[in-house]
C-alpha cells in the first residue's frame, strides 16, 4: 500500500535509528525529530502498522519493529511513472502519474525524481526508444546536461549547450540537427535525466 511522505518519512527514520543504535526510537523521540505532536505520531505508526511495515507492542516504550516489508520499503523510494508532462501544470501530479516503480534510494538524491518514458532515437546512442528516464525534477541545469526541457509546449530531451548570448538543444545522434531557443520561445527546463533503465 502507498504511504503518504510522513509516513516514508517516520519509517526512515525509524530505519536508520534502529541500524544505527540496534533498538528504535520512542514515540517521543520520533515527534521531537519532526517536530509533530504525539498524537499526530501515534496515528501515523498506526498507518504504518495498518499497511505492513511495522508492528508495535502496545505499552512498550521501544515497542516497534520494522516488518521485513517495511526494511524493503525503506531502502526502496516509489517514483512516479510520468504519461507526459503539460505545460502549466504540476508534472508530478496525481493526474500525469500512470504508476510508480521503486528505486535505490542509494541512486536518489534530495528533491523530486519522476520517471519518463523515451520516444524516438534523438540521444541514441545514450538513450533508446523504450528506455525509462530517471529525472531529477529541477529548473536549472548546467552546460552540457542531458535534461527534460518544455519548448513551445513539446517535451524533448536533449543536451543543454549553454552559449553566452543563446541556448542550444542538442540531440546526441549526428542525424538530428540543433534547437536553438529563440527570442520569444516558450522555454523551461523540467529536470535533470539521472539514470537510464532499459530492458533487456
Amino acid at each position: 500500500m502507498r504511504l503518504t511522505k510522513r509516513q516514508e518519512e517516520i519509517l526512515g527514520y525509524i530505519t536508520g535509528y534502529v541500524a544505527a543504535h540496534r533498538y528504535p526510537p520512542s514515540l517521543r523521540e520520533i515527534a521531537r525529530h519532526f517536530g509533530i505532536y504525539l498524537r499526530a505520531v501515534q496515528d501515523h505508526l498506526a498507518a504504518l502498522v495498518r499497511k505492513g511495515y511495522i508492528e508495535q507492542t502496545r505499552n512498550v516504550s521501544r515497542g516497534l519493529t520494522v516488518t521485513a516489508q517495511g526494511w524493503d520499503f525503506a531502502h526502496f523510494r516509489q517514483v512516479p511513472v510520468i504519461g507526459q508532462v503539460v505545460a502549466g501544470s504540476p508534472v508530478i501530479s496525481e493526474e500525469n502519474v500512470e504508476s510508480r516503480l521503486p528505486i535505490s534510494r542509494e541512486w536518489l538524491g534530495g528533491g523530486e525524481y519522476f520517471l519518463l518514458r523515451a520516444t524516438g532515437d534523438s540521444m541514441w546512442p545514450l538513450i533508446f526508444d523504450g528506455d525509462l528516464i530517471l529525472v531529477r525534477h529541477q529548473r536549472e541545469a548546467n552546460d552540457n546536461d542531458v535534461v527534460i526541457a518544455l519548448l513551445n509546449d513539446e517535451t524533448t530531451v536533449k543536451r543543454l549547450r549553454k552559449r553566452r548570448d543563446r541556448i542550444v538543444l542538442e540531440a546526441d545522434n549526428p542525424a538530428y540537427e540543433k534547437i536553438t531557443v529563440k527570442k520569444g520561445d516558450s522555454f523551461q527546463i523540467i529536470g535533470k535525466v539521472e539514470r537510464i533503465f532499459r530492458e533487456v
